[in-house]
């Protein structure tokens, strides 16, 4: 019986040195002929070669009677638009024990605009298979989307009604305003996070404008009221 045991463990042995060579001679076949096909990889670049000059785009400006300038990059290679309205309010703005209140009237944007609730609103992006993103930094706040070309119009409409005649409901805000409670309390507990408030409350103080993070804390979060 041992004897059997171990011609099978033998007979097994060699399947799996000759399964294991198959695969393997296969590969260096493949791999001799992309070498064949493309030499190219193998030669070196030519050291005295003149670098390949940049190609930057057109930027076409102008300005809207109210002030608002406006830049226009075109690129028809895709059939895709991407827009943007940045204002010059940043969390750098916030009022002392009031962190957080530019970020958390930025994330208000997407809760409904103009005659447009926050499901309706919601909805009217769906329709034109995009999603709006507001980013808040510490000087600027920026709005954007990326959507196809024929969707265009639509999208400005929208995109200026979400900008010029945010709802600011009441209900929205005060979910808006639990979510981020939720999401700070969750990031209390990442070390990266923790880090991040401490830095930047030594390295400029409490009551610097860079003082504390664009999201604010649990504490400054607390203060804010849809009245600010």
């Amino acid at each position: 019986m041992r004897n059997y045991f171990l011609l099978v463990l033998f007979a097994m042995a060699i399947m799996n040195v000759v399964g294991c060579q198959t695969p393997r001679k296969h590969m260096a076949e493949q791999r001799d002929k992309l070498d064949n096909q493309e030499p190219w990889r193998y030669q070196i670049p030519a050291l005295n070669a003149a670098p390949t000059r940049p190609l930057f785009p057109q930027v076409q400006r102008s300005k809207l009677n109210n002030g608002l300038q406006i830049i226009v990059v075109e690129d028809h290679r895709l059939p895709i638009a991407e827009l943007g309205v940045v204002f010059k309010v940043g969390s750098a703005s916030d009022p002392h024990h009031h962190g957080g209140l530019t970020y958390l009237a930025g994330q208000m944007f997407k809760e409904g605009a103009g005659h447009l609730g926050s499901l309706e609103f919601a909805e009217e992006i769906a329709n034109l298979g995009t999603e709006m993103s507001v980013l808040v930094g510490k000087d600027m706040t920026h709005i954007s989307t990326e959507v196809l070309a024929n969707k265009v119009d639509e999208t400005f409409a929208l995109l200026a009604l979400m900008a010029t005649s945010p709802r600011l409901g009441e209900a929205d805000f005060n979910r808006v305003k639990r979510q981020h409670q939720s999401l700070i309390a969750s990031q209390s507990a990442n070390p990266s996070y923790v880090a991040q408030v401490s830095f930047l409350s030594a390295a400029y103080g409490d009551k610097h404008p860079y003082g504390h993070p664009n999201s604010g804390t649990l504490k400054s979060v607390a203060n804010i009221t849809l009245k600010h």
